[in-house]
């Protein structure tokens, strides 16, 4: 190898064995998952009957107390990624998975009805889709990379190469979204597989 990549993979965050881009990457992925289980647990909280509504739609037992007992762990999972970024990482891939295996398990029961996630709260509207499912298989990525820091440090580098990563898995997911509710790759435009 280079001299200059020698370099690079010889500097070391400490406490781990892995080079430091790769900590920092998983860093500021933790950071993005910090926020993003963050803004959760607040659009839940602020919309407690909606939350309701949303777990009973897709089958969860108790969805009452459920609305509340979820965003309080998500807010738990949000602190732990900051405090200790590899157990939180583990707890977002626990509660990513599960939540995960929900959805498909409602999208299997729905049989052409509409079925609401309420990840977000009354922040969404977001219908349960295979992108759903696509995107929080991205988000159990982004955990286990968020796995590999021992602390958060980070660079602005690698806060700039996760921002464009999530930016373009953002736009093919929105994408997607729309071809599935649509039938069109983009609004306006006409139907996938017509003239």
């Amino acid at each position: 190898a280079a001299p200059e990549v020698d370099a690079v993979l010889a500097r070391r965050q400490p406490g781990s064995t892995l080079p430091r881009p790769v900590t920092e990457l998983a860093s500021a992925t933790a950071m993005f998952l910090t926020a993003l289980f963050s803004w959760a647990a607040v659009s839940k909280l602020r919309s407690p009957a909606d939350t309701t509504a949303a777990f009973a739609g897709i089958g969860l037992p108790q969805p009452a107390v459920l609305a509340r007992l979820v965003p309080a762990a998500e807010l738990a999972i949000a602190a732990a990624l900051m405090l200790r970024p590899r157990p939180g990482a583990v707890a977002a891939i626990a509660a990513l998975a599960a939540f995960t295996a929900v959805l498909v398990g409602a999208m299997r029961r729905a049989d052409g009805t509409t079925v609401r996630c309420g990840c977000f709260g009354s922040a969404s509207e977001t219908v349960v889709t295979p992108v759903t499912i696509a995107r929080n298989l991205f988000l159990l990525a982004a955990a286990a990379t968020a796995a590999a820091t021992p602390s958060i440090r980070t660079s602005g580098a690698a806060v700039l190469a996760l921002g464009a990563a999530v930016s373009a898995v953002t736009v093919v997911l929105a994408m997607l979204h729309v071809r599935v509710l649509t039938g069109r790759l983009f609004p306006g435009a006409h139907p996938v597989g017509t003239a």
